[in-house]
């Protein structure tokens, strides 16, 4: 009952988002100045709660600079850009449909080598465009002044879900070496960088004090509870959803939506739109049910309360406590330390030294580290297992260890036994 009613509580914001969003392209016809102001005070609402939180400021480096370009270019400034212009001629039920598929795209693009992943993103695809197919003349008589043409708005929402997508999957992919909280603040910025330009351009800032009072307020709301604390409130939520829970959450926002464009008249339903919905909505109740719920919460930047997402390996190697001294298997690393699995006992707050070999030359890498916490399991004897973090290493020194021994792992050693790397990312306890 509780996951159920944070997955409540969590559709109930993403649903308020929507809403906020529409309400916002009903007042005034601006889209780059709105999402420009939006992330630039949204990155500093959720750097002053890190800062309030972890007493740090955000980290900066070469490596996250490009990587935030990357995410706040695409999943950020171009998919906001494109979805707020739709709500200005398309009834904003379809807009949020195209949201909500944005984690069921992410995950068929991730598992493209598997037949079942393409056909459910291909139906969920059709049943997107079937809906749009349903919208022409709808649009026509609800919208005011020159209208675009209608499948160019169509068109939009399946770019900005597409670009969205990607960048999910960069971030799942990629940029696991970065603390999450600071890849969101320093994207942020970067969105509103990026969109700097196009508001001068289209001369956005010359209309900004015709804004009403109520538009403003309804910005604020957007910007410092829905995205900024937002942002907190998903990486909190995400770690208490089961499967159940996380398909609700993903349905909520676009059911509710329709449900509401149904009511006011701004949307009426024929066969064609009650298929495309099906066809939308059902694989994304059927597939958000495989694998980690935290792979389809991606309203949030690889969601994670961790210093960095974790990339699951297989590497042997050794590990001295002040009390013992044996073999060990590490199963995940980040920027924050190791997951391991041992016949080694180290208790919590002990320090550990661990050494991977490289080679038969007498090759390789030793690091300092503190035991996190550690459990027993029972595997054909007692094992340990439980997660070490790095010690006497700044945030660069720990980026490059990480990606280093991630890369040690892919690699196919001709001087040391074949490693073997699962290919799929998760987040563990």
């Amino acid at each position: 009952m509780k996951k159920i009613l944070v997955a409540c509580l969590t559709g109930t914001l993403i649903t308020a988002t929507a809403f906020n969003l529409h309400s916002l392209s009903k007042m005034v016809p601006p889209i780059f100045l709105p999402n420009l102001i939006r992330f630039w005070l949204a990155a500093i609402t959720l750097g002053c709660i890190q800062g309030f939180q972890e007493r740090v400021v955000p980290a900066l480096s070469i490596r996250l600079i490009n990587s935030a370009v990357a995410a706040g270019v695409l999943f950020m400034a171009v998919p906001n850009v494109l979805w707020l212009w739709s709500m200005h001629y398309l009834p904003f039920s379809f807009v949020v449909l195209s949201m909500g598929l944005v984690p069921l795209w992410i995950n068929v693009l991730h598992n493209y080598k598997n037949r079942d992943w393409l056909i459910g993103g291909g139906v969920s695809l059709v049943g997107l465009v079937a809906v749009g197919l349903t919208l022409v003349p709808i649009a026509h008589t609800s919208a005011s002044g020159p209208l675009p043409p209608v499948w160019t708005c169509v068109v939009a929402c399946l770019v900005a879900s597409s670009t969205s997508a990607l960048a999910g999957l960069l971030a799942r992919n990629l940029f696991w070496i970065h603390a999450t909280t600071n890849l969101n603040i320093w994207s942020m910025i970067a969105a509103a960088v990026f969109l700097f330009p196009a508001a001068l351009i289209f001369g956005e800032f010359n209309y900004i004090h015709l804004w009403p009072a109520r538009y403003w307020g309804e910005l604020a709301l957007l910007t410092l509870v829905f995205t900024g604390c937002g942002a907190q409130v998903y990486r909190r939520f995400s770690f208490h959803l089961d499967r159940f829970s996380a398909s609700l959450l993903l349905l909520l926002a676009p059911l509710f939506t329709l449900a509401y464009s149904l009511s006011t008249g701004d949307e009426h339903l024929s066969p064609v739109g009650i298929v495309g919905w099906l066809a939308a909505c059902i694989p994304l109740f059927y597939f958000s049910r495989r694998g980690s719920p935290l792979h389809w919460l991606y309203h949030y930047l690889a969601n994670s309360r961790r210093v960095g997402d974790r990339l699951e390996v297989d590497i042997e190697g050794f590990v001295k406590t002040d009390q013992a001294n044996g073999a060990i298997r590490i199963t995940s690393i980040s920027i924050g330390g190791i997951g391991y699995e041992s016949e080694v006992y180290c208790p919590v707050s002990d320090k550990a030294v661990v050494t991977i070999p490289m080679g038969k030359n007498f090759t390789q890498v030793t690091f300092d580290t503190i035991c996190a916490y550690c459990a027993k399991t029972k595997t054909g004897g007692t094992v340990w297992r439980g997660g070490l973090a790095f010690q006497k290493m700044d945030l660069a020194s720990t980026q490059i260890l990480a990606e280093f021994v991630a890369r040690l792992a892919t690699a196919d050693r001709s001087t040391g036994p074949a490693i073997e790397i699962r290919k799929e990312y998760a987040l563990r306890r």
